[in-house]
């Protein structure tokens, strides 16, 4: 299992994704990737450096995405977000890219057993997934999921955004 956290850099940072994505990571044994360079910087063919767009994919971020998973048998990721917190919008956003990045039945448990973990849980309410989903999973030998996590769960000394994440490397450990 690999969390991917590729906005955790400042300036335009997801707040605290990195740090989720690691704690996670050593508390479970999963692997973490978390991006050291901001997505407002630029890379060398004078794009952003986000790394969750397809111009992004020949960066040593992705480039690591792809050993990962030949090298190490990766078969799921947990693509880490940050939303801003809104009355409208869920503590939890899942996307999948219509479906076509996990498999149906899997992220119907993923929210199900966040909504028992007291999570208001939204499918695609917003954000369907990026580009990380789109080139490394393909639903079958590799699936994922991002996961937009609200400002209010990742605010400091909060601690239920890595609970959210959580639940999901659980759930997914049980299923896959």
């Amino acid at each position: 299992m690999l969390i991917t956290a590729p906005h955790a850099q400042g300036p335009g940072a997801d707040v605290f994704t990195g740090e989720i994505a690691w704690k996670v990571a050593q508390a479970t044994g999963a692997y973490a990737l978390v991006a050291t360079v901001s997505r407002r910087a630029k890379l060398e063919d004078g794009n952003p450096a986000d790394y969750n767009r397809e111009w992004a994919r020949n960066t040593p971020f992705r480039r690591r995405i792809d050993e990962l998973i030949k090298r190490y048998g990766v078969r799921f990721i947990i693509d880490v977000h940050g939303m801003e917190s809104d009355p409208v919008r869920p503590d939890v956003d899942l996307g999948t890219l219509g479906g076509r990045s996990a498999k149906g039945k899997l992220v119907s448990k993923i929210v199900k057993r966040l909504e028992e973990a007291g999570f208001d849980v939204g499918f695609e309410q917003e954000f369907q997934g990026g580009d990380i989903l789109e080139y490394h999973c393909d639903g079958e030998r590799v699936q994922g999921v991002q996961l937009e996590l609200s400002e209010e769960l990742r605010e400091l000394g909060e601690y239920r955004a890595i609970q959210a994440v959580l639940v999901v490397v659980n759930t997914v450990l049980e299923e896959v």
